[in-house]
């Protein structure tokens, strides 16, 4: 004990009696004192603390309560979610985390144990909880491989943290029997019954994680290359153009918009699969890789090959429409603020002359309307084409010309449960993607319920059971495959209708039924249906 006794009287605990904090009752005394004079005793003991010992009055009594506190690389640590509360089958102690609290700094976080928790059984590249529960959302620009993104952008689009930081953790924190060996060679019954081994060592015991488990070691240990091809070791710089707008990055305000395949980690011979030799220019010769339908085909079903026929014909049409009116512009007159707007429209305008919008037709889309905007300000109504600008604004035009026109659509959805009619809506009537769909992230649904009913609750001819199934069910007492027959309501048996009593008004919405019972019954009906609920 003496080098523990020894840390414990250099430690700021050096004040502290060794029964408040180690829970040790006299006949546990008058047994240890035995154990010891007989020679039996385990030279390297182990400190129990409880938690009660470190959360008793005049300690750390209001930690629950001022749970929240700054831990590392600004991650703030919250003892309220780990505390009295089973995580991944365990249940933490004080000590689990702070096993340093007499030998060497009091306080002091064994951050290994954090990562053994939150990394263990986990692939390499993802944490359990997922990084935003200790890193949050991250924002600012960070640089690598030569090229500047805005993190908090690219998270906007879907992208998650492990297309680009590939590794994270180094060591799996695994168990090797011959750890218990040190302990207690003959009871090895229950190696693999994980609750009770952890209950035993860790709830009941607090033996440090450490004495059983490897380590685990988290940081970026890998990130992803920024696309793979090494042709810049000879060609400098001959396609960063193209590889800014593959990634979204590099245009003047304009918010950065990965493409989609290189969120999918699709790399330049992904799709540049078809080698040209070019013979003449050189002792050994030239090869060229040139992208065609076929290498959409390798991965994508029949009509995504029409579909790059389209973004190529499209952006050089917007291209051109754009460059024309931009010639337009009157650059001498204009006011200094616009002139340095203009400047940044012309260097876009050019980027994206060099870097080639099919790499990313989003993001070209994007920087095409922005510059078709400035061209507004000065040019009102000339030199417009509607059918240009529609594409430019990204409504319906857009989606279909660019994608939707050219893969197959089922035409019954389901939103939200229910089967929802998505050709009928867009043909019949006539509604635009972007009045149930975001412009700015592929795939969102934007339209609430409240914009639906605002169709759908119009008049008593809605269809209510298209939408509300259940209710229908439950109310009409319609027949249901392997379940028993249901008893109709008796309003449904009294032919009174949904919109009898749900038909919204302009003084009130259709929840507000029970408002409605007293058109019928008396006043006291209208305390049913709570009691109903109740």
């Amino acid at each position: 004990m003496e080098p523990y006794y020894e840390g414990w009287k250099e430690s700021s605990h050096n004040k502290v009696r060794c029964l408040q904090c180690h829970d040790y009752s006299i006949p546990k005394i008058v047994l240890s004192s035995i154990v010891y004079f007989m020679g039996y005793y385990n030279p390297r003991p182990i400190g129990d603390v409880k938690n009660e010992s470190c959360m008793q009055a005049g300690c750390h009594s209001d930690r629950m309560v001022n749970s929240v506190v700054a831990f590392e690389n600004k991650i703030k640590f919250d003892h309220s979610k780990h505390m009295g509360r089973l995580l991944r089958g365990k249940m933490l102690r004080c000590s689990s985390c702070h096993s340093q609290i007499v030998q060497g700094n009091h306080i002091d976080v064994t951050k290994e144990t954090c990562f053994l928790c939150h990394f263990k059984g986990m692939s390499e590249d993802k944490a359990y909880t997922g990084c935003p529960s200790c890193h949050g959302v991250p924002d600012g620009e960070v640089t690598h491989g030569g090229y500047s993104v805005n993190l908090s952008e690219y998270i906007k689009t879907g992208i998650e943290c492990n297309r680009c930081h590939t590794k994270v953790v180094k060591g799996d924190g695994r168990v090797d029997k011959t750890r218990c060996f040190s302990c207690h060679p003959e009871r090895m019954e229950k190696f693999d019954d994980h609750k009770f081994i952890h209950d035993k060592h860790v709830s009941e015991k607090g033996i440090d994680c450490f004495y059983c488990h490897q380590k685990i070691l988290h940081g970026n240990v890998q990130m992803a290359k920024p696309l793979e091809v090494k042709c810049d070791s000879c060609h400098r710089k001959l396609h960063s153009g193209q590889k800014e707008m593959y990634m979204g990055v590099m245009a003047k305000n304009v918010e950065s918009t990965p493409s989609r395949m290189f969120a999918a980690q699709v790399s330049c011979d992904g799709c540049h699969t078809e080698v040209h030799f070019i013979k003449g220019r050189h002792i050994l010769g030239e090869a060229m890789a040139e992208a065609n339908e076929k290498s959409c085909l390798a991965c994508h079903e029949k009509g995504y090959d029409l579909m790059l026929r389209s973004w190529k014909r499209n952006i050089e049409n917007l291209l051109l429409y754009t460059e024309k009116r931009f010639k337009k512009l009157p650059y001498k007159i204009m006011k200094d603020e616009d002139k340095k707007t203009y400047e940044d429209m012309d260097f876009n305008l050019n980027f994206l002359k060099r870097a080639k919008g099919i790499h990313n037709v989003e993001y070209a889309v994007k920087i095409l309307r922005g510059i078709n905007d400035f061209e507004d300000k000065f040019l009102k109504g000339s030199y417009k084409d509607r059918r240009l600008d529609d594409l430019m604004n990204m409504n319906t035009s857009y989606c279909t010309t660019f994608c939707h026109n050219y893969i197959k659509k089922d035409s019954i959805l389901d939103y939200k449960g229910n089967d929802f009619p998505h050709e009928k809506h867009f043909k019949k009537f006539g509604l635009e993607c972007t009045d149930c769909h975001s412009s700015q992230k592929h795939k969102e649904t934007t339209i609430s319920y409240e914009e639906c009913a605002a169709c759908h609750h119009s008049d008593d001819e809605a269809n209510c059971k298209r939408c509300h199934f259940d209710e229908a069910t439950l109310y009409f007492g319609l027949k249901q495959k392997d379940l028993p027959k249901i008893v109709p309501d008796v309003m449904a048996a009294s032919e009174v209708r949904c919109n009898d009593c749900h038909l919204p008004t302009e003084d009130s919405s259709s929840t507000d039924a029970i408002s409605r019972c007293e058109n019928c019954h008396d006043e006291n009906y209208k305390e049913m249906p709570q009691e109903w609920k109740i």
